[in-house]
Parts: structure tokens; C-alpha cells; sequence
């Protein structure tokens, strides 16, 4: 399964306001484009979530419903597909603080479902991943700064 790996360094932010940002899903299409809409469908908890998700994918709409787990001990939201456009979709989004500010890493695992064409689609599927990953961790990275400064 093809995996995709997207880190960006966060300077001058509290892990506090990111966590803040990152964990308040309902609110991504506010400023991240390619994310049109998310439903939270379920918080039973501060660690739980099932969510609904409609994106841009290479200028195609695609849904899913996702089980989200926040864990702020270890600094990580870990996702996973319940059901939805794609055959498996799922990975993590974790954060290191440092010297520099905090690292945020996206680690997304997926398989577009169509065996006989993987080797062509899986490669444009990377591409687009990456991209759409690039714009949420900026977009992240904008909102908890806001947040940092208001703080």
C-alpha cells in the first residue's frame, strides 16, 4: 500500500493553540480549500471522533467516514477509514516539538481500489496526497498562528 510522508516546521507556536486547530476538525473547510466539508457524526469523548469528509482529490469530490483517535499525551491524531470512495485510507497526523518550533508530520496510507491500474493511478494518487497534505499542514500552520498571537 502506497504511503505518503509530508513534514512542515511550525515556528512561534504553543503546542496548545495547534492542538486547539488541529483537533476542532469541523472547522478545516474554514481554511484549508480542498477540504469542502466535515461532519462530525460522533464525539463521545475529547480522544474520539467519527467523521464525515467530502475533499477535492485532483478536481474530483471524494467522501469517506473516518474514526479519528486525538492523543495529546503523544502528541498525535491517528485516522482511519470506516467506508467510502477509496479502498483503504488512513495514517496519522503527529507532532515533535523542538528547538525550532514544532515539526507536524502527515503519514497517510491509501489504496485507490483498482488493482490493474495501481501502477498508473497509485503514482498520480502520491501526487495529489502530498499536495492536499501540503495545503492542510499550511493552513494549520496559519490558523494556530493566529490563535499563538490572539493568546
Amino acid at each position: 500500500m502506497p504511503e505518503v510522508r509530508v513534514s512542515k516546521i511550525i515556528p512561534g507556536v504553543k503546542f496548545s493553540a495547534l492542538w486547539r486547530v488541529v483537533t476542532d476538525i469541523a472547522a478545516y473547510p474554514e481554511f484549508i480549500d480542498s477540504v469542502l466539508n466535515v461532519d462530525v457524526l460522533e464525539r463521545p469523548d475529547p480522544y474520539h471522533a467519527k467523521s464525515a469528509w467530502t475533499v477535492l482529490f485532483n478536481g474530483n469530490e471524494l467522501q469517506w467516514t473516518e474514526g479519528d483517535h486525538f492523543d495529546r499525551a503523544n502528541q498525535q491524531i491517528v485516522f482511519e477509514q470506516i467506508e467510502g470512495d477509496l479502498a483503504s485510507w488512513g495514517g496519522s497526523l503527529q507532532f515533535t516539538e523542538h528547538s525550532e518550533g514544532i515539526t507536524a508530520t502527515y503519514v497517510i496510507h491509501f489504496d485507490l481500489g483498482l488493482p490493474a491500474l495501481a501502477h498508473l493511478l497509485h503514482p498520480l494518487g502520491e501526487v495529489a496526497i502530498r499536495e492536499s497534505c501540503e495545503q492542510m499542514l499550511h493552513g494549520l500552520s496559519t490558523r494556530a498562528e493566529g490563535y499563538s498571537r490572539a493568546a
